[in-house]
């Protein structure tokens, strides 16, 4: 998520894979975020944060029903995630890896999936095989090689293109840009993803 002025995170649920059967390495381990269990809040979310502003659909980071794009104060949080379409508050995680978030009480209406192309192209966050962790940036950033940037990694650098799921082990483009403007990709290996 994109934060302007405020800090919130979250908690994730993970679907594990297990080594790779012939021994060549750790597959890639997926994580599927969820905020809310039979209609309220997980146990192990923590509301650090309770405010009043506005939601609306089309998050540019995440594909699945009842994401929201929302609105406080000085603050652009997305994802943000409610337990139906038409829930009285979302709540809006800063990263896919952790269990705190701030919950928005809004009048949450219109639900629609405005960009499917992001299930099947780049998760909300992603830790590459050397510990870098990265997350899904909105739309209107830069490309590169024609390729669209997708990623902020902590510490620098960034992620480019759509994740390659061909073999057990992912593999995304990490680039740094250099003196003089000048970008390096290399191929790197992807550890975990969440969405």
């Amino acid at each position: 998520m994109r934060l302007i002025g405020t800090a919130c995170v979250s908690i994730a649920v993970c679907l594990v894979f297990g080594k790779i059967a012939d021994g060549g390495g750790p597959r890639t381990s997926v994580h599927f975020y969820t905020a809310f269990k039979e209609g309220g809040l997980r146990p192990s979310i923590v509301v650090s944060k309770r405010v009043r502003g506005r939601c609306y659909a089309g998050s540019e980071v995440e594909g699945r029903p009842y994401v929201w794009v929302c609105v406080w104060g000085n603050v652009l949080a997305d994802p943000c995630f409610s337990a139906t379409a038409s829930s009285g508050s979302a709540f809006c995680p800063l990263a896919p890896w952790s269990n705190r978030g701030a919950l928005v009480r809004a009048r949450l209406r219109g639900w629609k999936l405005t960009h499917p192309e992001i299930i099947r192209t780049w998760p909300w966050g992603i830790q590459t095989a050397s510990g870098k962790r990265c997350i899904a940036i909105r739309t209107g950033t830069s490309s590169i090689r024609g390729m669209r940037v997708n990623h902020g990694c902590g510490g620098g650098g960034f992620l480019v293109g759509p994740v390659d799921r061909r073999s057990p082990t992912w593999t995304i483009l990490y680039g740094r840009r250099f003196n003089g403007g000048r970008t390096k990709l290399t191929r790197i290996a992807v550890r975990t993803a969440w969405w």
